[in-house]
């Protein structure tokens, strides 16, 4: 287990990589790509946004785009910085 210190030093890594994560509340038409409630990474996209699009990173790295109303923000607690780490690694 981390100290809080461990923690804060991982938390100031892992902002550095300025990663974005949503969680995905829907899935219709992309049942085997999406799975509901899942975290995703996001990678900012403005062509993709101006058509209402955000590109999620899948498992092994590719991304796609998706509607973005099938997303909310996620912004992890300090806890939570050691589940997605391995984004930054």
């Amino acid at each position: 287990m981390l100290s809080l210190r461990e923690l804060r030093e991982h938390e100031r890594v892992f902002m550095k990589c300025d990663a974005q994560f949503a969680v995905c509340i829907s899935n219709k038409g992309y049942a085997a790509s999406l799975e509901v409630r899942k975290i995703y990474r996001l990678i900012p996209d403005k062509a993709g946004a101006k058509h209402g699009l955000v590109r999620v990173v899948d498992e092994i790295g590719e991304d796609y785009l998706f509607p973005e109303e099938y997303f909310i923000p996620w912004q992890p607690s300090i806890g939570g910085w050691l589940c997605v780490l391995q984004f930054c690694s």
